[in-house]
């Protein structure tokens, strides 16, 4: 007997075979993750290339710079200069030459600046008389600075604090100033004055941007 086909029956779906699985890699390390040296090699030339910590150097030290070689210049202009004359010019220069040697610039080389708190604490020992200058009795009223008047505190290793000689100096600058200078100066006098005013004010701007070369590493 013949079997008839309903259209409603469902024919027996063929086995499935199983799906065969993928052969084994040749290389075992292919499916591993690629390793972390090479990302760090890749970072090495990075780091590199920054830029290194600032070191700010002292120019209180460094005879290269600008403010130190001003002064190297006037001092070696000044070595021509060592007969005294009763010429004023020549006299003026031994004045200059004098007041460089004793109290502005660090020996022995003498070509540079001293700091700010050297200058105060000793500005006393180049006013009139010295170098052969008339004494006036206006250099009297100056108030001999001391060191312990510039520094914060024993405890903190003696350490100039900006406040106190900030302080110093404006008192210096007030002292030094043309408008409260005596009329009856000569013109050494008035040269002792200017002088001291203007390497004063040097090294007081060169304290400055050495605070600030300073604040900008410690930030």
């Amino acid at each position: 007997q013949h079997q008839r086909f309903h259209p409603y029956q469902q024919q027996a779906a063929p086995p499935q075979q199983p799906n065969p699985r993928p052969p084994p890699p040749t290389n075992p390390s292919a499916s591993q993750p690629p390793p972390r040296q090479p990302q760090q090699q890749q970072q090495q030339p990075q780091r590199q290339t920054q830029s290194p910590p600032r070191n700010p150097q002292t120019r209180a030290t460094d005879p290269t710079s600008p403010l130190n070689q001003k002064y190297a210049k006037a001092m070696s202009n000044q070595k021509l200069n060592t007969d005294d004359s009763a010429n004023t010019d020549e006299a003026i220069a031994m004045i200059k030459r004098n007041i460089l040697i004793h109290w502005a610039l660090v020996p022995p080389q003498y070509n540079m600046l001293r700091p700010i708190d050297q200058l105060l604490t000793n500005i006393q020992t180049v006013f009139p008389p010295f170098g052969n200058v008339a004494h006036h009795e206006y250099f009297n009223k100056w108030k001999v600075v001391k060191r312990e008047d510039l520094v914060l505190s024993s405890a903190m290793g003696g350490a100039s604090d900006e406040t106190k000689l900030k302080k110093a100096h404006r008192r210096l600058r007030v002292f030094l100033h043309p408008d409260r200078l005596p009329r009856e100066f000569d013109a050494k006098q008035t040269f002792v004055c200017k002088m001291l005013w203007d390497v004063s004010n040097d090294a007081w701007e060169e304290f400055l941007k050495q605070k600030d070369d300073l604040d900008w590493v410690q930030s």
